[in-house]
């Protein structure tokens, strides 16, 4: 999934913070503008990045 203008408020900051907590995500990536979420069950582990740019 893609989620637009995840650094654009507070509140958009505390719902990027809480999808990325959710059980189902297994890997985020902080684009800045954007972020994108995958659900992967063959990651058993959680991975968050950042890339700033």
């Amino acid at each position: 999934m893609i989620f637009d203008d995840i650094h654009w408020s507070e509140e958009m900051e505390a719902a990027w913070k809480e999808i990325k907590q959710h059980r189902s995500v297994t890997l985020t990536i902080d684009l800045f503008f954007i972020g994108l979420v995958f659900f992967r069950k063959e990651q058993k582990v959680k991975q968050h990045f950042s890339v700033r740019f």
